[in-house]
């Protein structure tokens, strides 16, 4: 995986680049998901030619700001799985993906915790998806989270965290 930057301060705003992303590998054509937490910090998702759910950062106060790859958790998904990804707030990051046995599944990233280390994955109800198939998920409000992905039998479904109910919990 390669980046490259656009530079306003630039004269004229200037891109500069390519540059590898570390030593993932992935598929050819794979989609890579990225989000802002702050303007000095950047994530990246992708699922890596082995299958797992792997992230990387970018943070311009670290010396040549890329670090990573690492998996997340143990998580699994067909090769070309993209990996939607939503920041609650600078400290606190989720991800979605449809695993390889077709169950919806969320992991959630808090800076402080323990080796900066993502939780395990969580299964979202009962539903399946489509493996590989794009799902979609946004931080809509303070403490909420909305799913969006295309269910087996191809309708279209929606799931919902709901930060204020008792302990977290996920609907739909």
């Amino acid at each position: 995986m390669y980046t490259a930057a656009w530079y306003s301060k630039q004269a004229k705003g200037a891109w500069r680049g390519w540059w590898r992303i570390g030593s993932a590998q992935a598929a050819q054509g794979a989609p890579v998901t990225s989000v802002a937490r702050s303007s000095g910090k950047l994530d990246v998702f992708v699922v890596d030619t082995a299958g797992r759910v792997c992230t990387a950062a970018w943070d311009a106060a670290v010396p040549g700001g890329w670090r990573g790859w690492w998996p997340v958790a143990v998580g699994m998904a067909a090769q070309g799985t993209a990996v939607p990804c939503t920041a609650r707030s600078p400290k606190q990051l989720d991800i979605a993906v449809v695993g390889t046995d077709g169950g919806l599944y969320t992991a959630a990233w808090e800076a402080g915790q323990a080796n900066g280390a993502w939780s395990a994955w969580w299964r979202i109800g009962e539903g399946l998806g489509v493996t590989g198939a794009d799902i979609d998920l946004l931080h809509r409000t303070p403490g909420s989270l909305d799913g969006l992905s295309v269910g087996q039998n191809g309708a279209i479904y929606t799931w919902l965290w709901d930060g204020a109910l008792a302990g977290g919990h996920w609907r739909g």
